[in-house]
């Protein structure tokens, strides 16, 4: 058995189809070295990683774990990731895999320049431990440097959804201790590990969909907020506002409107109406046949307010069409955690239930 850990940019497969997995300034969760049909080795091994050519939220580095000539049965593999100043762990993978007699086996880890990973220069370090048919441990240091040198913030405690994922993690690492322990016993009661394991997998892959779950909220409502943001509403209401004000004054001074709008029509109208005088003198019954017809036919065509009630409907409808255009732009924001939600939805709803359920699959599986 030949057991190596490995530290660099990338995976490469060497025999065909010459695969290549390039991990150093990648779109983050972007990257498989999964299912390749020959041992991967490192692509661009390294200790040093200066990051002045990529940019945050792009991996960094891979750990690669080879074991060759591997030992028949169950293999467990644990990396974690840490900052080397005051050892913090930045990153925790798990991975198990039923090893052949004589064949080969890998497992890889990387990780990211992100604000919970790598967010400053110095010096980490990743630890490799092998459980199972093929033990093995060892740890790799790496320098990280070109990163502008301002103090990073710290990453919020979990709270809501990251917490409980958080709790998932801890109950499944804690199956995943009493399943080494157990391993460890004399034969036939080692077998009993694997009910362990199962339960260790199946919380990890719960915390997984919370995991999968809050991403999508986090990235919905940053979308949204860049969304909002990007409409200026606080311009868009002032400019209502002023409107609305603007109509309120005229309607509070509609008196005076209204008296300046028959003061302009009489001067405009002032030697028509006296002309209509001069004739009405002629005769009393004339006057009022004229002054009768004026408010009922002249009038009504002089002053209308026509006008307003078109300009009203006018605004409605824009502000109508404004809306329905804006939250057209927000429909690919809520496709694709149907699957994801479902999951969550499930384990929310009744956790005792949920966990009940797998017991049962268990005890049906080994019983």
């Amino acid at each position: 058995m030949t057991v190596q850990l490995r530290l660099g940019k990338g995976l490469i497969e060497p025999q065909p189809p010459f695969r290549r997995a390039w991990f150093f300034g990648a779109d983050l969760n972007s990257v498989s070295a999964d299912g390749w049909e020959s041992l991967p080795s490192i692509d661009g091994e390294t200790a040093s990683f200066d990051l002045s050519s990529i940019s945050i939220n792009h991996e960094v580095a891979v750990a690669l774990i080879r074991i060759n000539n591997a030992r028949g049965g169950m293999t467990y593999f644990k990396m974690r990731w840490y900052r080397a100043r005051d050892n913090k762990l930045l990153f925790t993978y798990d991975w198990s895999y039923r090893a052949a007699d004589g064949g080969w086996v890998y497992c890889y880890s990387y990780i990211g320049w992100v604000d919970w990973e790598i967010n400053e220069n110095g010096d980490y370090y990743v630890v490799a431990e092998v459980s199972g048919a093929n033990p093995y441990s060892a740890s790799i240091y790496f320098t990280i440097s070109g990163i502008r040198e301002e103090p990073p913030p710290e990453p919020p405690p979990p709270t809501g959804i990251s917490w409980i994922a958080d709790r998932l993690v801890g109950i499944s690492n804690f199956f995943y201790s009493i399943g080494l322990a157990v391993n460890g016993w004399i034969y036939p009661f080692w077998g009993a590990a694997e009910f362990f394991f199962s339960l260790h997998y199946w919380f990890m892959d719960l915390a997984h969909d919370f995991v999968a779950f809050n991403e999508w909220v986090n990235y919905v409502t940053s979308q949204i907020t860049i969304f909002l943001t990007s409409l200026d509403l606080e311009a868009w209401f002032l400019e209502w506002k002023q409107r609305i004000l603007d109509t309120w004054d005229w309607v509070r001074s509609a008196w005076q409107n209204v008296t300046g709008i028959i003061n302009n029509w009489w001067l405009a109208t002032k030697s028509t109406v006296q002309g209509w005088i001069d004739i009405a003198t002629e005769g009393i019954d004339s006057l009022i046949a004229e002054w009768d017809n004026f408010w009922r036919v002249t009038f009504p065509t002089l002053v209308s307010f026509d006008w307003l009630g078109e300009w009203w409907n006018g605004q409605l409808k824009e502000l109508e069409s404004w809306f329905y255009s804006k939250l057209q732009e927000l429909a690919p924001f809520w496709e694709g955690w149907q699957e994801v939600k479902s999951k969550v939805v499930e384990f929310i709803s009744d956790p005792l239930q949920w966990f009940y359920d797998r017991l049962e699959e268990l005890f049906e599986r080994f019983w």
